[in-house]
Formats: structure tokens, C-alpha cells, sequence
């Protein structure tokens, strides 16, 4: 998906370098969505969507089974409704960091996880120090390094949120 290719599934050979396109679809078209692997499996959830831009946030949580090429779409829902969210994965956790919410319309300060084996998502007590988008994420070990974005000007922070004490620090 995304925003130019629309509904497509692009993918990408690391080994032969070329992209193929899959003849199966996204279902809706989507972008600004969180995506990210667990296993064999891609999630994507929220993002923008449907017939362009201000159609609306997305509480959905789609999977994409890489060993089938089919897609799902879970009962269970992303808390904020987000799009241009930040989003790591730490064991079979997704967390998603701020974002968007284009119905409302407001930037979020929340920090949501959802977990693949119980399919249940959950807002955190920690929060943001201030609401944010379009951060940049990294998982190493059980920490989820927090990369600049945007809210009322460039956030040039890192931050550094500890998933098993959830804690967020700003490091210096």
C-alpha cells in the first residue's frame, strides 16, 4: 500500500535486489499506517485511509501472513485511531508511539501496545512528553529508541522507552 501504489503489494528480494509485485491486494487503501513484522506475519494498523487525504484516521488492525499471501482483520482495534505514528516491535508487543488522529483532529501524547498472541491492545500509563508524529523507531533488546518528528515545530529528542519498567527517558 501507501499512498502512491495505492492498494498494491510491493516486495522486495534483499538477495536477487528486484521487487515483484504480488497479485494479491491491500484491502483498503492506506497509508501513513504503522507496519511492522512479527514471525512470518505483517501488521498494519491504522494509518490514513480510503479515498485520500482527510478520509479519515483508522482503528483497524490488519495482518498480512507472508506464507499464505492472504490478509485478516483482527476484532481487536488501535486505541487512538492513528496514522504517522512511531512503531517497534519487542517480542510478540507492538508498541505505537503519538501519531495523528485526522477525525478528531489532533496529534496524540499516548503510548499503546498491542499484543499478537492475545490480539489485545491496551493504552500505557506513560506518556509523551509532548504530542508527536512522524518519529522514527528502533527496538534493541527490550528498549524502543524514540527518533525526532513533529508537533508544533521539529522534535530534535531521543527518546528511550524501557518496555519492561515502561518508562520513557530522554537521553542526552
Amino acid at each position: 500500500g501507501g499512498y502512491n501504489d495505492r492498494q498494491a503489494i510491493n516486495v522486495f528480494d534483499t538477495e536477487t535486489e528486484a521487487i515483484t509485485t504480488l497479485s494479491t491486494t491491500v484491502p483498503e487503501w492506506l497509508y501513513s499506517m504503522g507496519c511492522v513484522a512479527v514471525g512470518t506475519k505483517i501488521y498494519l494498523l491504522g494509518g490514513q485511509g480510503g479515498d485520500g487525504y482527510g478520509s479519515g484516521s483508522r482503528y483497524t488492525i490488519r495482518v498480512f501472513d507472508t506464507e499464505t499471501e492472504t490478509f485478516a482483520t483482527l476484532s481487536a482495534t488501535v486505541p487512538g485511531g492513528q496514522e504517522s505514528m512511531g512503531c517497534a516491535v519487542v517480542g510478540t508487543k507492538i508498541y505505537l508511539f503519538g501519531g495523528y488522529n485526522s477525525r478528531t483532529p489532533k496529534s496524540l501524547d499516548a503510548i499503546y501496545v498491542f499484543d499478537v498472541e492475545t490480539e489485545t491492545s491496551s493504552t500505557l500509563s506513560v506518556t509523551l512528553p509532548v504530542t508527536c508524529r512522524w518519529m522514527g523507531c528502533e527496538a534493541i533488546g527490550t528498549k524502543i529508541y524514540l527518533f525526532g518528528g513533529s508537533s508544533d515545530s521539529v522534535i530534535n529528542t531521543i527518546y528511550v522507552f524501557d518496555t519492561e519498567a515502561e518508562t520513557l527517558a530522554e537521553l542526552n
